[in-house]
């Protein structure tokens, strides 16, 4: 194996949930007080309205009705998840993403690399998935069915990407979904 003797000080895209420019951008705290999902870096959450414990538990949406929070931010303080010598879990990020119960930033508006699950161009309008596919993926077109939340008036997309790529999502959660939430 040859020594690497050339460094990209400006990659092509980030990661999931990583910041995409330098525009201010509006953050809150949110908790994942989903039952037994970890929510994935760049997915988008939803305030937790049926009995919620806090005022930052997030869940994944799987309604049309749900109330759209932000994005899951992408960070290097998480600690993995791993097995203590009783047998009991510690940590705050499994493979799938940040676990139930753990505390995150949650992107309220701004610009940000986010998988596309089905792939966009500049200037395509945002969707959410609630159901069908994974839960609070972000999307270019809606869904057959109700499938999706029209979250057009949120955000759209800024790159091109092919179906499961990242690219870059401006998004502003205030601003209020077609579906009334």
């Amino acid at each position: 194996m040859g020594i690497q003797t050339t460094y990209t000080a400006a990659p092509a895209v980030g990661f999931a949930g990583m910041k995409a420019d330098s525009k201010p951008e509006r953050h809150d705290t949110g908790k994942n007080a989903e039952a037994s999902a970890s929510m994935p870096f760049g997915a988008i959450v939803a305030f937790k309205t049926s009995s919620p414990t806090t005022d930052k538990d997030s869940i994944l949406p799987a309604a049309t009705s749900a109330k759209l929070k932000g994005l899951v931010a992408f960070g290097n303080d998480f600690e993995r998840t791993f097995t203590l010598l009783g047998g009991a879990t510690a940590g705050e990020l499994d493979s799938t993403g940040v676990v139930v119960g753990a505390e995150f930033m949650v992107i309220e508006a701004g610009t940000y690399w986010v998988t596309c699950e089905d792939g966009c161009v500049p200037g395509d309008r945002l969707f959410v998935r609630i159901a069908g596919g994974t839960l609070g993926a972000a999307r270019s077109t809606d869904a057959t069915g109700s499938t999706c939340i029209d979250a057009t008036n949120c955000g759209k997309w800024l790159s091109t990407a092919t179906a499961g790529n990242v690219a870059k999502l401006e998004f502003d959660f205030l601003a209020k979904t077609t579906a009334g939430a």
